[in-house]
């Protein structure tokens, strides 16, 4: 008898274990995640997250919007060309309209938090495997 409760109870712990560690940690993207854009597969969950969480952050700077079809056309590369120079491009890393780590990382960090961050939209888009920090580049990815 208190051998099969022992067993219970070390199973619940190691369960109970797994659950905390997989919520505490730091929010880290998706490992192996491609970078979104021209030229690249372009997943269209992954271009309808760039869509989605553009549009919620131009809509906070009451700035245009573009559809979210989860197609990559024309609208979609200028505004995040726009994106990225409204948020962090300068002189000598400038506006690339590619989504990779560091844009991907923006996105997820400041766009609708209910997709963005560790939701949805985690699993589409690149950034580093550090947090879901701001962080510095000399240049766009």
């Amino acid at each position: 008898m208190m051998k099969k409760f022992v067993t219970r109870l070390g199973l619940t712990a190691g369960v109970a274990a797994l659950a905390l560690g997989g919520v505490s940690g730091t929010a880290q993207a998706a490992q192996g995640v491609g970078y979104v854009g021209p030229g690249y597969a372009n997943n269209p969950h992954a271009v309808w997250c760039v869509q989605h969480l553009m549009n919620d952050l131009s809509r906070q700077y009451g700035q245009p919007t573009v559809d979210e079809d989860g197609v990559w056309g024309p609208k979609t590369l200028a505004a995040v060309k726009t994106f990225q120079n409204r948020f962090y491009a300068t002189s000598y890393n400038g506006a690339d309209g590619i989504v990779g780590p560091t844009t991907g990382e923006y996105l997820l960090t400041y766009g609708d938090q209910y997709y963005g961050a560790g939701n949805y939209c985690f699993w589409y888009l690149p950034s580093p495997d550090a947090t879901f920090m701001p962080v510095a580049s000399t240049h766009l990815d």
